[in-house]
Order: structure tokens, then sequence, then C-alpha cells
């Protein structure tokens, strides 16, 4: 019995979405069966064009993910649009009834019930009503501050604390993130724009904390989480 490939639609064809569908494409057991995305820009055009792998696909970006889904039939849709939950939420209830299994980028999906409990409930009810499975993953959260320090400290026998850092360059990462993040702004423009919530800095810490805390069997009164400029 010859096993089929997973099936798999990208939502959100944005440099992270579309460096996970160029890697569907370079990898066996998956097959890219479709891509989502409201740019005007985008709609129409060929998907291999859009995730720059040199050939097309014979697939047109959608603007439609119900449509999308009725036409390619997919085993999962990978959404990548959205930090904040309940932005996504409307677009993974749909996925949802198309019975469809969802996993998504978006940050606060990793531990929901931190920041969304209403909405994660639905959703977990929804996911059990229709048989699928709903995820939320990323590098961070969802690996680097959480799922590995929860592998590293497996062999712990007894844990009192946990301290995780992470450091990097964001000069070197997308325009994105660099965007949410305030970078090339000066100290007083980012300060100004952060209390206006025009920027969010990164997304999850807080995520990552509940995520551990709930692993571990913690209880916690409160999560403190903040973001400064320093210069």
């Amino acid at each position: 019995m010859v096993k089929e490939d997973i099936k798999v639609v990208i939502q959100g064809l944005g440099k992270i979405g579309c460096l996970i569908a160029k890697s569907v494409t370079q990898r066996s057991g998956l097959k890219l069966v479709g891509g989502v995305d409201i740019d005007p820009n985008l709609i129409g055009k060929d998907l291999g064009e859009v995730i720059g792998i040199g050939k097309n696909l014979g697939i047109k970006v959608s603007d439609d993910i119900e449509a999308a889904i009725a036409e390619s039939k997919p085993d999962i849709v990978v959404n990548c649009t959205k930090s904040f939950l309940d932005m996504i939420y409307p677009d993974l209830v749909k996925i949802i009834k198309s019975k469809v299994d969802v996993i998504s980028t978006c940050e606060t999906l990793v531990y929901p019930y931190y920041r969304y409990p209403n909405l994660a409930k639905n959703l977990d009810e929804l996911a059990k009503e229709n048989g699928v499975t709903v995820v939320g993953a990323g590098i961070n959260p969802g690996f680097m501050l959480d799922v590995l320090v929860m592998v590293l400290t497996a062999p712990c026998v007894e844990l009192k604390s946990v301290y995780a850092k992470r450091q990097l360059d964001l000069a070197k990462r997308r325009y994105s993130l660099q965007k949410k993040s305030g970078l090339s702004l000066s100290p007083e423009e980012w300060r100004e724009k952060f209390k206006k919530k025009e920027i969010t800095g990164h997304v999850g810490y807080a995520e990552s904390v509940a995520f551990i805390a709930h692993t571990l069997g913690w209880r916690f009164d409160k999560i403190e989480e903040w973001q400064e400029c320093q210069v």
C-alpha cells in the first residue's frame, strides 16, 4: 500500500509563509496544493512564482480560504498571518468547519488559554466537534523559550526555577519583524509608538511562561511582561 502525500495549503504568503511553502515542495511526504493571501498583488499569480522556486506549479493564489480548501481538499492548512488569536479566529473557524487540521505561526495560539481563554475554549470544542487538530507553533514561542526549555530540564529531579534568554540581531531579520519591533526609531519615537500600541515588539513571551508553568504543573499569581528600548 502506497502512502499518499500530506496535502498542504499555506495561508499567508509573507516571508514566513513562503519559506514554509518552499520547504513543503522540498520534502518527501508533503504536497503543496494551495496558497491563500489577501495581497491584491499576489492574488491570481502562480504559487510557484510567488514562493520563488523557479517554476510554476499550476496553482493560482486565492484570497478565499474556504474556496481554496474546497478546490484542493487539503489535509492541513498552515496559517501564517497574524500574531494575535482574535485576529485569526474567524479564519480558524472556517478551516475547522471545513474539517481540516490547522497549524498556525500565531504566537498567542501557542498557549491561547492565557490571553484568550474564551476563544481557546471555543476552538477546542469546535475542533473536537469536527474531529480536527489545531496547533500553534513556531521558533519563539513554540520552541526556543518553551519546548526546548522543557526538553533541557527533563532530566532534573527537582526544579525550582527556570531562566531562559534569547538574543538576536533584528537587522538580519525579516522586514515585518523589524517594523513591529520599531527598528530604526529613536528611543523617544519607540516609546511613544509602543505606548500607543502602534508597534507591538515581539509577541509571545507571556505565552512561553504560561506554557512552561502548565507543563511543570506550577501555579502562578501573575505574569509580568514588558519591553523597553535601551541605548
